[in-house]
């Protein structure tokens, strides 16, 4: 009896032995499986992060080349900037004052060759004291005289106080002037 009670646990023993190996395969084989997968999904997010840094390395290079065109883009409008201040320095500095000058002089000159019209002629400066002509009104009124026969007008102005003949009119008929010859 204790053989068979022997012979009985020993196959007890060998039978949960090999359980306990047939489990430990399985566990190896599904920890196995596991670590498979884990290293799919850590590949793919490698992947991933590696397409992604690809893509943000070509953005930077874009925004660096756009960087650069509008550094000289900024660099020309300081210099024009500059140009312009330069230009408007000089403007204020140089040509104010001389155009200054210059409409001071013509100045003097108009106030001289003025006074000389006025000293040397009064001709010159008709319509500009706007004086009434006695016999004909007001300061550049056309007055028309006509014949008591109506058979002629004159035509007057009176600018600046003298009286200046614009036309004269004949309404004789032709058959009339005719016998006067």
């Amino acid at each position: 009896m204790k053989k068979i009670l022997y012979t009985s646990l020993f196959l007890l023993c060998l039978i949960t032995e090999s359980s306990y190996a047939q489990n430990a395969q399985d566990i190896n084989f599904y920890t196995q499986k596991q670590n498979e997968l884990e290293f799919k999904r850590i590949d793919q997010e490698l992947k991933q992060l590696k397409d992604q840094n690809l893509q943000l390395s070509k953005y930077i290079r874009e925004l660096e080349v756009k960087n650069e065109k509008i550094n000289k883009k900024m660099g020309l409008s300081e210099k024009r900037v500059e140009d312009l201040l330069d230009l408007w320095v000089n403007f204020e500095n140089v040509s104010l004052p001389n155009l200054s000058a210059a409409d001071k002089t013509l100045a003097e000159k108009i106030k001289k060759t003025d006074d000389k019209i006025t000293k040397e002629t009064s001709s010159w400066n008709w319509g500009e004291l706007s004086r009434d002509c006695p016999t004909l009104g007001k300061h550049q009124q056309v007055k028309t005289v006509i014949t008591k026969d109506k058979t002629a007008s004159i035509k007057y102005l009176c600018f600046d106080g003298k009286v200046i003949h614009l036309k004269t009119e004949s309404n004789i008929p032709p058959s009339l002037y005719n016998n006067t010859k």
